[in-house]
């Protein structure tokens, strides 16, 4: 590593400062202005002194602002980032290029207008020493920095599960030609994103318990006024408990109307623009409406793929292509998300299949049928009456302290645990594991799935798992883990021999290429 002390060091924007002091003068003034106004002793306070305590809150406000500016400092070393920070305890992170896992920006509205962005460097380690997050550059500085970041990065061999082998050899992950443009999301699929969120079901469900609970609001000094309004603007009889109970249907269907149309929109406004590129060594995302992000992963850190159809998206044919890097699972940029394993929002099926076979190219999976190959090992029958009491046990926990919430309407559901039997052959169906040459494919879930696409080299750990039901019948469980945080699959309910065969076939593979290494 070379030394720190002789680079080159910058620091942010000036306006950063002046962003800074804003923020925080804003920030005490909404708190603290209130509870000063209304403290009967601020009128006790002699004139004479108002403008000198005025003078100390103002200094105690910006003075950090200013410190935190003047204190922080980058420079682009030969071999790596170096970030110096901090007033009283000073602290210097030196992040080699080869160890970055993404490079992502974000320009806020604010930042649009002052002609200023933000860059954050994720090394996918936990905590804030591994990263290093500039935000305030001018933004030609801000591309300027990224594309110099992305040129210096090396491949490097050994950690994290990279797939680059140390003979030089071909990558598991292949480049493609700069500048190819994989995917681009419309308006259109962005507003199905939004419209077809799981988060209707559980809306539909509050509903529920909201007209459970209308009967005792009604009797409360604080609801009733209200709910004897929306009595009257319904419109809805004479009878006081149908009328109210009609009333609260109605206010929440319109609640569910409304909070479902801002859902859709602001998902519409975070993705909006979005095009995934494929340029050189990496993944570049850019997307956003009011706060435009520019995502860069390097494919050598892709730990492994997922395709997502929740339930909702399956019958429309779309789902989530996610693409999981070693150790990170999401950032902020600026305050603002970016979704590191979001690869694609929104996708139909054949496009996310091109996508996949673009990373992993001469990959044989048929991603429609409910066997991806023709090797597929599927759970053994035997557990379908374990999996039917597992999701019997988690629904009765569930709706015990929903109950208390939204009332005893919650229990009706329990009407529903024949249609979850029912579910239980076709998640068994859909649920399995195959081998194509180096790759692992990975289906789990029933009415929504989740298909993982795993590299074997990118593999960190595989074990088997065997409770006391799976042990009397015969069965097991295969847990496969990656370097990356959240790419946890498991293929579960495998006929034990069969489990056993898996986890000896992986190990072996691993433990050979190893001593290739």
């Amino acid at each position: 590593m070379s030394d720190t002390s002789a680079l080159e060091y910058r620091r942010q924007h000036p306006l950063a400062l002046l962003v800074g002091m804003g923020h925080r003068l804003l920030g005490v003034t909404l708190i603290a202005g209130p509870m000063v106004l209304l403290n009967p002793a601020v009128r006790d306070v002699p004139e004479v002194l108002v403008p000198s305590v005025a003078g100390m809150l103002v200094l105690l406000v910006l003075l950090p602002a200013g410190l935190t500016w003047a204190t922080q400092w980058f420079a682009i070393g030969h071999d790596a980032l170096v970030v110096r920070s901090g007033v009283l305890f000073r602290r210097t992170r030196t992040i080699p290029y080869g160890r970055i896992q993404g490079i992502n920006t974000a320009q806020s509205p604010m930042q649009r207008v002052l002609g200023l962005g933000s860059l954050r460097v994720d090394t996918g380690q936990q905590g804030v020493e591994a990263e290093a997050e500039l935000p305030m550059l001018r933004w030609s500085d801000v591309l300027a920095l990224q594309e110099e970041l992305v040129r210096r990065r090396r491949p490097v061999v050994g950690g994290g599960g990279e797939a680059v082998p140390a003979d030089g050899g071909a990558s598991v992950v292949r480049p493609a030609p700069s500048g190819t443009v994989l995917a681009t999301v419309s308006d259109r699929e962005l507003l199905i994103a939004g419209a077809t969120s799981a988060q209707l079901l559980v809306a539909l469900g509050a509903i529920a318990g909201l007209v459970d609970r209308a009967g005792g609001w009604a009797r409360m000094p604080v609801f009733g006024p209200l709910l004897r309004l929306l009595e009257a603007r319904a419109g809805s009889g004479t009878a006081p408990d149908g009328g109210v109970i009609a009333a609260v249907f109605a206010a929440a269907i319109a609640g569910l109307a409304v909070l479902w149309v801002v859902g859709v929109v602001l998902t519409w406004a975070r993705y909006r623009g979005f095009t995934l590129r494929h340029v050189g060594d990496t993944f570049v995302r850019t997307y956003g409406w009011l706060n435009r992000v520019s995502a860069v992963t390097p494919l050598q850190r892709i730990q492994a793929l997922s395709w997502r159809e929740p339930v909702l998206r399956r019958l429309v044919r779309y789902g989530e292509l996610r693409a999981v890097s070693a150790g990170a699972m999401t950032v902020q940029v600026n305050g603002n998300q970016a979704d590191v394993p979001t690869l694609v929002p929104i996708l139909p099926l054949d496009r996310a299949a091109a996508a996949i076979a673009h990373v992993y190219p001469g990959l044989r999976v048929d991603w429609a049928s409910a066997t991806p190959r023709p090797d597929w090992q599927r759970p053994s029958r035997r557990t379908w009456a374990r999996t039917g009491v597992a999701w019997s046990v988690r629904a009765v926990l569930t709706l015990v302290p929903v109950s208390f919430l939204f009332g005893s309407v919650t229990w009706y559901a329990l009407w529903g645990l024949p249609l979850v039997w029912a579910c239980t052959p076709l998640a068994s169906h859909v649920r399995g594991v195959a081998r194509d040459a180096d790759t692992l494919i990975v289906r789990e879930g029933g009415l929504g799935r989740e298909t993982w696409v795993i590299p074997m080299a990118k593999v960190q750990l595989v074990h088997l798992r065997q409770g006391p039901w799976q042990r009397a019948i015969g069965t097991a469980s295969v847990r496969i883990t990656t370097a990356g945080i959240g790419s946890i699959a498991d293929v579960v309910d495998l006929p034990e021999a069969s489990a056993r065969a898996l986890v000896q076939e992986i190990s072996g593979w691993l433990a050979t290429n190893a001593k290739r290494g």
